[in-house]
């Protein structure tokens, strides 16, 4: 299986969209002892600036998959992701 060429993302592009979105949280106005707002606000940041970028360049039938793997990594993430009923998902009655 070759991967399309044109989902051969770089390294360099990836830290563009890191960077952008740490400027991002440096340049809201949070007060610096308020480390978990600016941490929180730069995660859900770097997540919108991953995904619109990364959907614009996507084929249209694999938008869909996309952001339902997103959806799955921010539900594990946050704690709220029932592993049988993903298992269930994917595999179906075994």
């Amino acid at each position: 299986m070759q991967i399309d060429p044109m989902y051969q993302y770089s390294l360099k592009y990836f830290k563009s969209i890191y960077g952008d979105a740490l400027d991002a949280a440096n340049t809201k106005e949070i007060p610096q002892n308020k480390k978990k707002e600016r941490v929180s606000f730069f995660r859900d940041e770097f997540t919108r600036q991953l995904y619109s970028n990364i959907c614009r360049s996507l084929f249209e039938e694999h938008k869909l998959l996309f952001s339902f793997l997103i959806c799955l990594k921010i539900k594990e993430e946050v704690g709220n992701l029932d592993q049988q009923e993903v298992r269930f998902l994917l595999v179906g009655i075994t």
